[in-house]
């Protein structure tokens, strides 16, 4: 940004280790070889994925994104081309108004999307697993379309109170921390074949 008098202002949106959808969160930006006005946004967690945006995009996001519900719809969109086989999916003007025109994620998508993302976490069938760190619990706030932590949290005790987690513990009450995928939850991943997504890639929730 450059003021009336030429001088240059950094703000988060310009800094160079700040993801370009969440401007407040850190990553790591690298430039792609051969495509110098091509940014590759890594490690990213508010996002959960590797993306690309070009400059003009990136103008066309400030332009058009408002707020972090917007910024939300468009992490979806991110995640549902990369878990449809793109590696690394690219912001691009029509992504950013095919995202804000879709409806907002429903509170079963949001369930069976969090479902799937503590699956993966989880290296055997009864691994206590915890949203606790930051990766994790930033991870889990993308993936279910959530913008604050008690949005998620409700979502978790949705999980719960369908019996498809549960506490591994009784002692430790952080809602974030100590659970562990049921029968009934180890069930319902295996039926959600689809990757976490809108459309006729979606889940199949019936």
């Amino acid at each position: 940004m450059t003021t009336d008098l030429g001088l240059m202002l950094v703000t988060d949106h310009d800094r160079p280790d700040r993801c370009k959808i969440w401007p407040h969160r850190p990553a790591a930006i690298r430039k792609e070889a051969g495509k110098p006005l091509l940014h590759i946004v890594e490690r990213s967690y508010r996002v959960g994925t590797t993306y690309s945006i070009a400059i003009q995009s990136k103008r066309n996001l400030d332009y058009k994104i408002h707020d972090d519900r917007d910024r939300a719809k468009l992490t979806t969109a991110l995640l549902d081309l990369n878990h449809s086989g793109v590696e690394i999916p690219e912001v691009t003007p029509q992504l950013i108004d095919d995202a804000l025109a879709a409806p907002t994620l429903s509170v079963p998508e949001r369930a069976d999307r969090l479902l799937v993302f503590i699956g993966r976490q989880c290296d055997t069938i009864d691994e206590v697993f915890s949203l606790g760190s930051e990766e994790h619990r930033y991870g889990a706030l993308a993936w279910t379309e959530s913008v604050t932590e008690s949005e998620l949290i409700y979502v978790l005790d949705n999980l719960y109170e369908a019996g498809l987690i549960k506490k591994s513990t009784h002692e430790n009450a952080d809602p974030m921390k100590d659970w562990i995928i049921t029968l009934a939850g180890h069930a319902r991943i295996e039926a959600l074949s689809a990757p976490p997504s809108r459309g006729p890639i979606g889940f199949n929730t019936a």
